[in-house]
């Protein structure tokens, strides 16, 4: 709660850092060096053109669209010139980028097709170096809900309290009303992939690739027939396909993993009678 009704970012980025060098090097790495000793064999598939292209394709959009935090960086950056944003958006866009590859790569290695959405599922529960990895989990999640919900808080208040959005307590009231709704979806879906798939595949993809091609087709002063907008319309296009088609694919899988939960625990009870 703290972190979250602060406007300063500082302690935070360094919790973060801190975290997913924990998750990085603690947990992934040195788990897999068993399996990357014995080689892949013929579990690994490096390439799969299928339907899953869209479960992955929004968890990966979601991962690097971080548009919402802009304004925030500029405020509080020192000295907020463009050289500047851009060095530092690029230096944690590049961080983010090898932390996935290395933890994406390094977690198929070693679980193969068994990988869960969330890769610590697949570890030993009284793993001693997978609960500092999970430490290391609660600390990401810990230090980027804030950075994710404090837009998001400072729009409702702006929304719903205009008047009084510069005092204490509507602002309190209405970020514990966010986090008492997160936490409710937390305690009800149990797969996370679920939850990740489909903020990305709406949230993610409009601000991604629908909003900034509309922006031009709107604002542009040029054409509708200009190349540069004719290229928008298409980006805008292929971004509504794709949310279409990846809220879907996601949909029916949280189905069938419901569908699935559903029938294991109906065989649990048909075995205790």
């Amino acid at each position: 709660m703290a972190t979250q009704c602060s406007s300063n970012f500082a302690a935070v980025n360094r919790m973060q850092a801190l975290a997913m060098i924990l998750y990085l090097v603690v947990v992934v790495v040195m788990r897999s060096r068993e399996s990357i000793i014995e080689g892949p064999g013929e579990d690994a598939n490096f390439f799969n053109l299928s339907e899953s292209v869209f479960r992955a394709l929004p968890i990966v959009t979601l991962a690097y669209t971080c548009q919402m935090n802009l304004f925030s960086l500029v405020t509080t950056l020192h000295n907020p010139t463009r050289r500047r944003v851009r060095n530092v958006t690029t230096a944690a866009l590049t961080v983010c980028m090898l932390i996935y590859i290395i933890v994406g790569v390094f977690g198929y290695l070693t679980f193969f097709e068994e990988t869960q959405g969330n890769v610590l599922l697949n570890y030993e529960v009284d793993d001693k170096f997978v609960m500092v990895g999970r430490l290391g989990v609660a600390l990401v999640v810990l230090c980027s809900f804030p950075l994710m919900m404090h837009p998001c808080g400072d729009i409702a208040v702006e929304m719903l309290l205009p008047q009084r959005r510069f005092d204490t307590w509507p602002r309190v009231g209405v970020i514990i009303t966010i986090i008492g709704v997160a936490y409710a979806i937390a305690m009800t879906v149990t797969d996370v992939s679920l939850v990740i798939g489909l903020a990305g595949s709406t949230g993610s993809t409009c601000i991604s690739f629908i909003l900034p091609p509309l922006f031009i087709l709107k604002l542009y002063p040029a054409p509708l027939l200009s190349i540069r907008k004719v290229v928008a319309l298409v980006m805008m296009i292929m971004g509504v396909a794709f949310l279409s088609i990846s809220t879907v694919v996601t949909i029916l899988d949280a189905v069938r993993v419901d569908d699935e939960d559903l029938d294991l625990s109906s065989v649990c009870n048909r075995s205790a009678l």
